[in-house]
């Protein structure tokens, strides 16, 4: 065998071995890269323990649906699209919430949370997969870790916390609780830059995990219809980000350097069975989380 059987012969199982879904190849594009700021101190470990012990708190504030065919099937959904992420070991889980304001935000250590009222006014799973993809590439991006690591530099609370020496005991708990007030899950507050992120690192997912890429062109599209509309179900989806006709553009710019799958996913049986479950339930409360 001569070197050049040899280097071909090596390129060819590089190839095979780097991920390519469905043929959605990158051409010209980047995902961008995440960012732990030089005040996040937490590692992957803590960052999921506490991350699990927020969350549980949050929890107990909100009320959860517990049916087992929604949270399987938007578990399905993160799972499909985290696994292609950029922080693929985070253990990501997903929990509907019995609210009808159309909502989705997610937090550190990979939590994911979903209102009612998005599942019910979504119309297909490319669409929901944009959603959901953005709110995983906010874990992604650590941008959730980074302002929690503010708020614990800012208080002073980082050699309280790291001399602690665990992830759950009395100190810590009360440190947890202390800072509750300011760590407001589903009202956190990103830069522009941070949500911009998080748009890249789901359109990034969504194209790896073969799902039609416009899904985010509808979504951003519906939103910026619904602009200054306080009557509109999508308000709460719209305040709460930069400007949609921005986002569109950006994500508009990316289809251009990246090869499209050339037969993506738009809808399934499971969305349309979580479809008909959702019908079955008594209306959902319209207050916000």
């Amino acid at each position: 065998m001569n070197n050049s059987d040899f280097s071909r012969r090596s390129l060819l199982k590089l190839a095979a071995a780097l991920p390519v879904a469905s043929g959605a190849a990158l051409l010209n594009a980047a995902e961008p890269q995440p960012k732990i700021l030089p005040f996040n101190k937490f590692t992957d470990q803590e960052e999921i323990a506490y991350g699990d012990q927020w969350a549980a708190n949050y929890n107990n504030h909100v009320s959860i649906i517990n049916v087992k065919i929604l949270t399987d099937y938007i578990n399905s959904l993160v799972g499909k699209l985290s696994k292609v992420s950029m922080r693929p070991n985070m253990p990501y889980r997903a929990l509907v919430v019995n609210s009808a304001v159309v909502n989705a935000y997610s937090f550190m250590g990979g939590h994911v949370w979903v209102n009612r009222g998005l599942l019910e006014n979504i119309t297909n799973e490319a669409d929901l997969a944009a959603v959901v993809g953005h709110e995983i590439g906010h874990v992604v991006g650590h941008h959730s870790a980074n302002l929690v690591a503010a708020i614990i530099e800012a208080q002073g609370l980082w050699n309280k916390l790291k001399q602690s020496g665990a992830t759950q005991n009395a100190q810590v708990q009360a440190i947890i609780q202390q800072l509750a007030p300011l760590i407001k899950i589903a009202q956190m507050k990103y830069s522009r830059d941070n949500e911009f992120e998080a748009d890249m690192h789901g359109f990034y997912e969504v194209l790896r995990s073969n799902y039609d890429p416009n899904g985010f062109i509808r979504v951003f599209e519906l939103l910026q219809k619904i602009s200054g509309d306080p009557g509109s179900v999508w308000q709460r989806l719209q305040a709460s980000h930069p400007p949609a006709a921005d986002r569109l553009a950006r994500v508009r710019q990316e289809m251009t350097q990246v090869q499209m799958p050339s037969h993506p996913t738009t809808d399934s049986l499971s969305f349309k069975a979580m479809k008909l479950a959702l019908r079955a339930l008594p209306p959902a409360p319209k207050s916000d989380n």
